[in-house]
This record gives structure tokens, sequence and C-alpha cells, in this order.
């Protein structure tokens, strides 16, 4: 029931508030105080009359069409930068964007080259570590085993 008073009060029976000036009344019908002549972008709303407490004739723009923003200080509505190039048609967008089979690609690719290089490091390795194990006894060998292979006397 009350929501109703309040309903009835502000919109029907064109009462405001006058301690809150800044609220504006939009009959939302995009007839009245809809268009302005000095701003195509700009939309408005009827102000609150401070002396009779209801809502006055007087229309003042305060939103903006989308891709606009209104300006408080000029009072007016400005181009918003970050949604200028929203006439981009969507194939134009596709067109721009990394295709994911050249993302699959370079992983694929990425993983191998990995993968080959751990095998390089590895064989390395281990081959390093047989040489050393073969080669260890020769030179622990003392000098008469060497001589003796070579066929000297000792």
């Amino acid at each position: 029931m009350k929501q109703k008073k309040i309903f009835k009060k502000y919109n029907e029976d064109q009462y405001c508030n006058k301690d809150n000036l800044k609220l504006l009344y939009d009959p939302n019908n995009k007839e009245e105080c809809y268009t302005f002549e000095n701003d195509p972008y700009a939309h408005g709303g009827y102000e609150c009359d401070p002396l009779t407490g209801k809502w006055s004739t007087f229309c003042k723009p305060y939103y903006c069409d989308i891709g606009y923003y209104f300006d408080v200080f000029q009072n007016k509505c400005i181009q918003d930068k970050c949604t200028e190039n929203t006439d981009e048609s969507d194939e134009d967008k596709e067109d721009e964007k990394f295709p994911v089979w050249a993302i699959v690609l370079i992983s694929v690719v990425s993983v191998l080259i990995l993968v080959i290089i751990v095998i390089i490091i590895y064989k390395l390795c281990y081959l390093k570590g047989k040489r050393e194990s073969k080669a260890g006894p020769l030179l622990d060998q003392n000098s008469k085993s060497y001589t003796k292979d070579l066929g000297e006397d000792e």
C-alpha cells in the first residue's frame, strides 16, 4: 500500500522532493523532454520547482545516447572514446583475432623442440658417463701393465 502512495505522489500527482533538486522527472515516452535542438544525442527530464514542490515544465538534459556520455561541466553529450570503434562489422573483428590453429601449431612445435633438447642433453650426459666409466680403469692402471701391453720388459 505504501508503495502505491509513493508512486501516486511522485508520478501521478507530479510532486517532487524539494531537498534533492538533482532528481529529474523523465516521462519516458520519447516525446516530451526527449530531444534538444542544440544537442541531438542528449535526452532529459523535468526539474523540480523548489517553490511549489512539483515537477516544473523546464526540461534539462541529463543522459545521452549509447556511445556518448553527459558532461555536467559543459552540459552536453561528448563522444566516448572507449566506444569509438563500435561501427566495425563482426567479420572485421574475426579477421583481427589470432587463429586457433596457429596457437595449437605453435604449442605443438614448442613442445617438440623442448623434447628434442631434453633428449640431446640426456644423450650427451649418458655418453659422457659411459666414456668416463670406460676410461677410468685405463687411467688407473699402473705403468707396468701399460708397458707390458706395449711389449716392453719390466
